[in-house]
């Protein structure tokens, strides 16, 4: 399964995106994966430690810090504690060189908001639709987010939570209902999602599989080349939402 993993990063454009624009979203990807394999471990200090990596576009994983604070207040109290410990560190060291960190942070944030830009959302879409009336129309789709996990952690209560299993659909819906951002380098975050129901596909469906990964990442491809804009990748995402549930066997977690 590994190089059919190394596969799949080299020939997901996002994989190209977010290196060629030498953005971030490798190092919010890298937290997601040390979040899985420390927990699978059994550290979850430092699998809740990890999770200050994902915390450098929370908005984007937004469902994934519901359950962290669900999780950690029931029943796994220690990935909370990591998470604060790491918090408070990464925050104390900037502090120390940068005394004006937060003023600036403040700055940055209002004077230049979210609402200026049109990020590929459904959120922007909604907004635009609406002329810009309110940036507030942008936050429609999370709470159909939190409805989907509302109604999901319901029906997988017997069972109980497994993370391993469970991260796959809460990138996916997180990343596709987020408010604003999710920009195409940011799509990087899903390729765990990729490469998990990868590993699941059926000898019938991986023909089809390859098939649509080609489409997918050529039309990805095509558009990166016209340079038509990122607001043209809106479909991206919800496509790979639709990929992994069409193909997720019925022992998965869609």
């Amino acid at each position: 399964m590994r190089p059919i993993a190394w596969g799949l990063a080299f020939t997901f454009m996002p994989s190209f995106f977010v290196l060629h624009s030498g953005q971030i979203g490798t190092w919010i990807l890298g937290g997601i994966v040390l979040f899985l394999y420390f927990e699978r471990r059994g550290w979850p200090l430092l699998a809740g430690a990890s999770t200050v990596l994902l915390a450098i576009k929370p908005h984007l994983l937004y469902l994934f810090w519901i359950m962290i604070f669900i999780r950690g207040i029931r029943r796994e109290r220690r990935l909370l504690v990591g998470g604060l410990i790491a918090g408070v560190v990464v925050t104390v060291i900037p502090l120390l060189f940068n005394h004006q960190l937060f003023r600036q942070y403040w700055e940055a944030m209002t004077q230049r908001p979210p609402a200026q830009w049109k990020s590929p959302t459904l959120g922007t879409l909604i907004r635009m639709i609406e002329n810009d009336a309110r940036f507030g129309l942008q936050f429609l789709p999370g709470v159909l987010g939190m409805g989907w996990l509302i109604i999901h952690t319901y029906h997988t209560r017997d069972r109980g939570w497994n993370w391993l299993e469970e991260m796959p659909m809460l990138l996916l819906v997180s990343f596709v209902t987020a408010s604003y951002g999710a920009w195409p380098f940011d799509l990087i975050l899903l390729l765990p999602a990729m490469i998990a129901v990868t590993a699941r596909l059926k000898p019938s469906q991986r023909k089809f599989a390859v098939a649509t990964w080609i489409a997918i990442n050529g039309a990805a491809l095509a558009l990166n080349i016209l340079q038509i804009g990122s607001f043209s990748f809106i479909w991206m995402a919800p496509s790979l939402l639709l990929i992994y549930l069409l193909f997720a066997n019925e022992k998965g977690t869609a």
